[in-house]
């Protein structure tokens, strides 16, 4: 039995052990921020409304882009386990004092705007520091069979978190609780974590780690570390400007599917139990095709094939989306974007980061997944802002405004499809 395992996920006999501890680390946290994700939108979008979300957007991604150059600025000098230590304890106690403040009376705009932004650091901060970590214990060659298993930890996390969120809407209804009563027991996920770290990762037992020995934290030359990087290396440089089209049009995605699932389910109860439903569905979907189909995709047509799949789906997306404005096309494009997404294109831009050499990549890696991620997603924030305007002042109806800005995404994918070609025909000279 073990063996047809091993021969099914491809995994050998000695990489479990290390295996099974990275997935479950990964889907403890997933668990733990995606229950809380799901209690931050419903209650943002129940208090707050729709119109105002992209600025939370922009708020929310100029924390993120703050605190990954903190981040940083200490990511290749201290030990990845440390890291991770000080990641789950600082969420988890935030979380916790956090859902004390709002049970005494901390306003609702304050409130709820705080717990979106932190749920968003724990997104962005702890894979960083994660699968840096994970790539310091394994080779490339390791990473391309390994790394789409330890996340499908994350996806296994997502599906739980997802779930148990969306049925907490109608438990702690009937049991007369409100539903952010969910974020204690997310915070404690947390500190389950912690003692994950705590016993399996021990110092002893951890792969070294070759860090820069650079003295000072020096914020300028911190971004000029992984900023001459991504200009010097082709296939980094073109995987730059992939992510950040690619990021522009998946912020316009979930915008438009917030908006129709908003209007589909008015009440409050009703949309956090789709919206935790829906996720999790979602990652179960991506789960099966990360665990049984993109590790052997990634094996047969290599790295720099991996790209095309994600802009090719969000063109298609945003044009049945202009078309047929409607709550089919809205789902069906999320669902596509992000199963593609979490199954295939993030465990292949992960693997490409391993190639960065270890005294640098916790800074590429920051650049890649933090500076580039925030500044497509505030640039997409921006254009959907632009339309809500127009739409407000009269100069738009809704329609018009739905099509606009569909097209332009439609437009911005085929761009990102372009750097995705450029990416491919220059994979093999930036291996040297």
């Amino acid at each position: 039995m073990q063996s047809r395992l091993r021969q099914l996920l491809n995994v050998r006999k000695e990489e479990w052990r290390l295996l099974i501890a990275f997935f479950v680390l990964i889907a403890l946290n997933t668990a733990a921020i995606e229950g809380a994700d799901v209690v931050a939108t419903s209650s943002y979008l129940e208090r707050l409304g729709l119109d105002s979300l992209p600025l939370l957007w922009i708020a929310d991604m100029v924390v993120i882009l703050i605190s990954s150059v903190l981040y940083a600025l200490v990511a290749d000098r201290f030990r990845r386990l440390k890291m991770l230590r000080g990641l789950v304890v600082g969420f988890g106690v935030t979380l916790l004092l956090l859902r004390l403040l709002i049970s005494y009376g901390l306003p609702d705009v304050i409130g709820y705007t705080l717990l979106y932004v932190l749920v968003d650091q724990q997104l962005i901060l702890f894979p960083l520091a994660f699968w840096a970590f994970a790539n310091d214990s394994y080779n490339v060659a390791s990473s391309k069979r390994l790394f789409p298993l330890i996340a499908a930890g994350g996806l296994v996390g997502n599906v739980v978190g997802n779930w148990f969120a969306g049925q907490s809407a109608a438990i702690f209804a009937r049991r007369g609780l409100p539903s952010d009563d969910l974020l204690v027991a997310c915070s404690l996920l947390f500190f389950v974590a912690l003692g994950v770290l705590t016993f399996v990762f021990q110092d002893a037992k951890t792969p070294s780690t070759r860090r820069s020995t650079e003295e000072k934290l020096d914020l300028r030359k911190t971004w000029e570390v992984g900023r001459d990087f991504v200009r010097n290396v082709p296939l980094f440089r073109y995987l730059a400007m992939l992510l950040f089209f690619n990021e522009i049009v998946m912020t316009v995605v979930e915008f438009y599917f917030l908006v129709q699932t908003t209007e589909r389910f008015a009440d409050p109860l009703q949309f956090q139990a789709f919206y935790g439903s829906f996720k999790s569905l979602l990652t179960v979907v991506s789960l099966l095709v990360q665990v049984f189909i993109a590790g052997r995709l990634l094996e047969k047509f290599g790295l720099k094939n991996a790209f095309f799949t994600l802009p090719t789906v969000l063109i298609i997306g945003s044009v049945l989306a202009a078309v047929r404005q409607d709550f089919a096309s809205a789902i069906g494009t999320r669902f596509g974007a992000r199963v593609v997404l979490d199954s295939l294109d993030g465990p292949s831009r992960r693997s490409v980061q391993g190639l960065v050499p270890d005294a640098r990549r916790g800074r590429v890696s920051a650049f890649l997944d933090s500076y580039v991620y925030t500044t497509g997603t505030i640039a997409g924030c921006l254009l959907l802002g632009l339309f809500i305007l127009l739409e407000r002042a009269g100069v738009i109806g809704n329609m018009t405004a739905v099509v606009l800005y569909q097209s332009l995404a439609a437009i911005t994918a085929g761009a990102a499809l372009f750097f995705a070609f450029r990416l491919r025909a220059v994979y093999e000279d930036s291996m040297w």
